[in-house]
């Protein structure tokens, strides 16, 4: 019984190790039982640090910050703001550079992205995104109508 309500919880490797813990406490007396014991505070304080990993990645907040270097102007920006799976895409036309955009965002879900499109005359403009003050993406554009796209990896922003 106890075998199945743990294997209900944890999974099928837990309930063979707690099975065998079971056995050997039939078998091995208190010796076995102390063992046992010390199995299963190991499995809880895992089973807490899975628990606090989890909650941090699907609530944890992080800041983000968009950059567009280069000179003069570029033809358009584009980024993701927002939190939660809750994201919107905001764009500027004919924007000057550099530029700038500092915010913060919720969970795994939430996927920080920056893009940069020249304009018919070219150049070259680097866009970057920041993650809780480290470099967590970068990309160049080149050339006349040139394009660079940057995607942050969200499990890098939360860790």
């Amino acid at each position: 019984m106890a075998v199945r309500v743990v294997r209900a919880v944890f999974g099928r490797g837990t309930a063979a190790l707690v099975g065998v813990g079971l056995v050997m406490a039939a078998v091995g007396g208190c010796g076995a039982q102390k063992a046992l014991e010390e199995e299963t505070k190991k499995l809880e304080a895992e089973a807490d640090r899975i628990e606090k990993e989890t909650d941090q990645m699907v609530n944890g907040t992080f800041e983000v910050v968009y950059i567009v270097t280069g000179s003069g102007k570029v033809s358009e920006i584009g980024w993701l703001e927002g939190s939660g799976g809750q994201t919107s895409s905001k764009t500027l036309k004919d924007q000057t550079v550099p530029w700038e955009k500092k915010l913060t965002m919720k969970g795994v879900t939430s996927i920080p992205s920056v893009n940069v499109i020249l304009g018919e005359k070219g150049g070259t403009a680097d866009c970057v995104i920041l993650v809780n003050g480290k470099e967590a993406k970068r990309a160049t554009a080149n050339g006349a109508f040139g394009m660079a796209s940057c995607i942050a990896d969200p499990g890098i922003a939360v860790k």
